[in-house]
């Protein structure tokens, strides 16, 4: 079964690429996560506004077994008044890691899933890889984004860094710079060209 799941896993990962986030396709080492993004447009809607989006997100994590575990979400956006449940399914194998995720819009009733991985080359170097919406609406592949990046990390694990590129729906260039700021608690950076808007987010990870 193991080996089932692992040559699946490869599969996926060589139809990924890499991803958008720092480290996606990695649960969190600690059993909760709280994460808050603020994101706004740098490009004006036509009125000369700039919208602002916060969606405040809680995590919490089970492992099933050393290479298995399960992660539940809450995500609340503030602008929408949506309040969105997720489960994600984490696999990990050596330096690589694979997630499935699950989420749900309980103001539209929609259901998306998506994949995400990450593969790491040497402590250093490595690639992140997501597939958001590969299904969504009732649709397979309408409106999926595809987006492949490598990253770096530095020695004393202060600073993460990617870059890349988005594909299929709002293609662009997107990177990431996250500052760890002491063990659990760090800051975050986004510029994502492809869908014009920057965020900024403070993560922190707890038992």
């Amino acid at each position: 079964m193991k080996k089932f799941i692992l040559m699946l896993v490869a599969t996926m990962f060589v139809a990924l690429g890499a991803n958008a986030q720092i480290n996606d396709g990695q649960l969190p080492g600690t059993r909760w996560r709280v994460v808050l993004p603020i994101s706004t447009s740098y490009q004006s809607d036509g009125s000369g506004k700039h919208s602002v989006t916060a969606a405040p997100q809680l995590m919490f994590k089970q492992d099933l077994t050393k290479w298995l575990a399960i992660e539940a979400v809450a995500n609340y956006n503030i602008n929408t008044e949506t309040f969105s449940p997720k489960i994600w399914l984490g696999f990990h194998f050596g330096n690589f890691y694979f997630m499935e995720r699950n989420n749900y819009n309980c103001k539209t009733t929609d259901f998306s899933a998506g994949l995400a991985a990450t593969y790491k080359f040497t402590k250093n170097w490595g690639a992140d890889m997501t597939w958001d919406n590969i299904y969504a609406n009732k649709e397979w592949c309408e409106g999926d984004r595809l987006q492949f990046v490598g990253s770096y990390a530095t020695d004393n694990k202060r600073w993460n860094f990617n870059a890349g590129y988005s594909c299929r729906f709002k293609k662009g260039f997107i990177a990431n710079i996250r500052y760890n700021i002491a063990n659990g608690i760090r800051l975050q950076g986004k510029l994502d060209c492809g869908a014009k808007n920057v965020t900024a987010q403070f993560i922190w990870d707890f038992n």
